[in-house]
């Protein structure tokens, strides 16, 4: 949400691990950018007419190796049954999401990039200091946002440094150690969407402007479940302030959420996966 882009929407997938939260329509992962450092460069770094060059080859030469695959399973489509085809098929769509994300990519090497008065965060890979890179990762979200580089960002928070004090098995002293990573961790998605609400987009706060979905794929990682899973959403002019708890042995699914966000989007839905509907008490402010 905010004004028209000045730029194509690019759709950030960002992971300091290797898998992603992004996939293209037809199922192909989306690859990530890990360095808060690299992602701040690709959005607002202008290279010099070499580098740009350099890299745009080295996107050609990815093209030209599609280039090749495609033919060669064109070839031997010919050969296979239709439910191999059907296979090859879904394959092919997968090639051919790259190969736009390629040519998006060339464009995107080319285009004049946007000044900001930030600087560049300071490179910081080191796995103990997961908190203090995804606030680095929030800051140049922000900047992405407010400068209307991007419409949609997704943003994987690896903890697999602290994964062994996850199983606590309710020892006093090991969930006081985890509620210290969780605290520090809050505080930074604090930082952020107080600085979504401090920046103003045409009478609007940002935060007001955009949603923000914060959560976990466990309700309870001591145990594996994934039941009732916490989630925090933010801004998008919903109505907050609020805690909504419901039936937990007979839950809303997730999706119906999703589905209010996307109506909030403007897109005219009323199913996402198994969401057949909206999600109640998100009434907008």
């Amino acid at each position: 949400m905010g004004n028209a882009t000045r730029f194509p929407s690019l759709v950030l997938a960002i992971t300091n691990e290797n898998s992603t939260l992004s996939f293209t329509r037809s199922g192909a992962s989306i690859p990530s950018d890990k360095s808060p450092r690299q992602l701040f460069e690709k959005l607002f770094v202008q290279g010099k007419p070499n580098e740009v060059e350099t890299r745009v080859q080295q996107l050609q030469l990815g093209q030209s190796t599609l280039d090749f695959i495609m033919e060669q399973s064109n070839r031997l489509n010919r050969n296979l049954s239709k439910s191999d085809q059907q296979r090859m098929e879904q394959y092919q769509t997968s090639v051919r999401d790259l190969e736009r994300r390629l040519h998006s990519a060339q464009e995107w090497e080319y285009r004049e990039k946007l000044k900001v008065e930030a600087k560049a965060p300071e490179e910081n890979m080191a796995p103990q200091q997961f908190v203090e890179r995804t606030g680095m990762m929030f800051d140049v979200m922000k900047l992405a946002l407010e400068t209307d580089s991007t419409r949609i960002i997704s943003l994987m928070i690896d903890t697999t440094v602290i994964h062994n004090i996850t199983h606590h098995g309710n020892r006093p002293e090991v969930l006081s150690e985890l509620q210290g990573h969780e605290r520090r961790q809050f505080d930074a998605l604090n930082r952020f969407l107080t600085n979504l609400n401090s920046s103003i987009e045409a009478g609007y706060s940002l935060l007001d402007r955009t949603m923000v979905l914060y959560g976990t794929c466990m309700g309870s990682a001591n145990s594996h479940s994934n039941d009732n899973l916490p989630v925090l959403l933010a801004g998008g002019g919903f109505r907050h302030g609020q805690h909504l708890a419901f039936d937990q042995n007979n839950n809303y699914p997730l999706t119906n959420l999703y589905v209010s966000m996307l109506q909030r989007l403007g897109i005219e839905t009323d199913t996402f996966s198994s969401g057949k509907g909206t999600l109640r008490g998100l009434e907008f402010s």
